[in-house]
């Protein structure tokens, strides 16, 4: 199955064996992201950061306006592109589209959501989570994230690999791991030649705060 376009998953069929399968095909005039857009209100598919909660004073960016965060904004959604500002505090709490994960952003943070979108492969569907941790800390946890799907955080030092656990990352160059384990790519090159990359375990965190790359 290499192709949305022209297959269906009928899944294995034995010698004499059918199936009967009920679905929509989309022919519109438009982008691919028209079709996108009308597959998700048919099928109600969320590629949003839901607002779980608000504590405190925060505002955000997107499509060059800026706009407040506050308790009545719970249950709205952020799209990629988006870029959150919390005060002295403050929190707030999102929930990606990937399995669930949760993200506390903390006070006096500055993060955008550089990319939240589907992608196909193979004919298997993945997400693109990315975060950029511009300045303070943000707090998450993350399930397993599938082979197909990609989940980073990146900071001014370094970007981070997340395959599910629950950690913490701060624009400064510290990262702690509190359940399972993520690696760290720090940005610049190592006496190696090569960009230096840690694994962070349980109970550990790397301090690279006062690294120079």
């Amino acid at each position: 199955w290499l192709c949305m376009h022209q297959s269906v998953r009928v899944g294995p069929l034995k010698r004499g064996e059918s199936k009967t399968i009920r679905g929509k095909i989309y022919l519109l005039k438009g982008k691919k992201e028209d079709v996108l857009e009308r597959y998700r209100k048919d099928f109600d598919v969320r590629l949003g950061a839901k607002i779980l909660s608000v504590e405190g004073k925060a505002h955000y960016f997107a499509n060059g306006k800026r706009r407040a965060l506050e308790a009545s904004s719970e249950g709205g959604e952020l799209l990629g592109g988006t870029t959150i500002f919390t005060k002295s505090r403050c929190e707030v709490i999102l929930e990606l589209s990937l399995g669930g994960a949760v993200v506390v952003i903390k006070p006096k943070s500055v993060v955008t959501i550089d990319e939240l979108t589907i992608r196909y492969s193979e004919g298997t569907m993945g997400l693109d989570v990315k975060l950029f941790v511009k300045k303070g800390c943000i707090l998450s946890c993350v399930e397993k994230v599938g082979a197909q799907s990609r989940f980073t955080v990146k900071t001014p030092k370094g970007v981070v690999g997340i395959r599910g656990t629950v950690f913490s990352v701060c624009a400064s160059g510290i990262y702690s791991c509190y359940e399972g384990m993520f690696a760290v790519q720090l940005l610049g090159i190592a006496p190696s030649g090569q960009p230096p990359v840690y694994a962070v375990k349980t109970g550990t965190r790397l301090d690279a705060s006062k690294e120079r790359h």
